[in-house]
């Protein structure tokens, strides 16, 4: 018999195989997969003076014009919360 706790450890694991990730292709405009407002897309940009022993770290802003809202970002959570490439 299955004791409760043990069921809830499974369930994040069958959450986690179904995330979609997207592969960095280079700078420009990639969907956002959490729309906030009317924030669709960001524009993504390497940002190669933080990167450390090789992860790789991105400058991510929806408003270029103003920087404002600019976050950095490490690979993995760029590629667990973009989506696709838009130009």
């Amino acid at each position: 018999m299955e004791r409760p706790n043990e069921r809830h450890k499974y369930e994040g694991l069958l959450i986690a195989a179904f995330r979609r990730t997207t592969k960095y292709e280079r700078d420009g405009w990639y969907e956002s997969q959490y729309e906030s407002g009317d924030v669709k897309q960001a524009l993504v940009r390497r940002a190669p003076e933080h990167d450390k022993k090789g992860e790789r770290w991105f400058r991510i802003t929806p408003y270029p014009a103003t920087n404002r809202g600019t976050v950095l970002m490490n690979e993995h959570s760029f590629q667990t919360n973009y989506g696709r490439k838009l130009s």
